[in-house]
């Protein structure tokens, strides 16, 4: 059974971006109660499409509704600056 969330690094490496992007967008696009705030951050599968989408996006790549966004799939796109 696949995993039904992610940590925020993990996540990271999979996009090729800084785990502090990450978070500072997670931040931003999903707020966690005070009591929260100070732990881990477990990033549920919803959020984390979000942000793969978010990410891609930036990259001016637009993901295909069919296709796994993992780490193999991002591999091969770089950046045309």
């Amino acid at each position: 059974m696949a995993s039904s969330t992610i940590r925020p690094e993990a996540l990271a490496n999979e996009l090729g971006v800084s785990g502090k992007l990450v978070r500072a967008y997670l931040r931003k696009s999903f707020p966690r109660t005070a009591e929260a705030k100070n732990t881990a951050w477990v990033v549920t599968n919803e959020q984390a499409k979000q942000t793969r989408e978010h990410f891609l996006a930036r990259r001016g790549a637009e993901p295909n509704a069919n296709e796994s966004l993992s780490a193999e799939a991002l591999a091969g796109k770089g950046t045309n600056d």
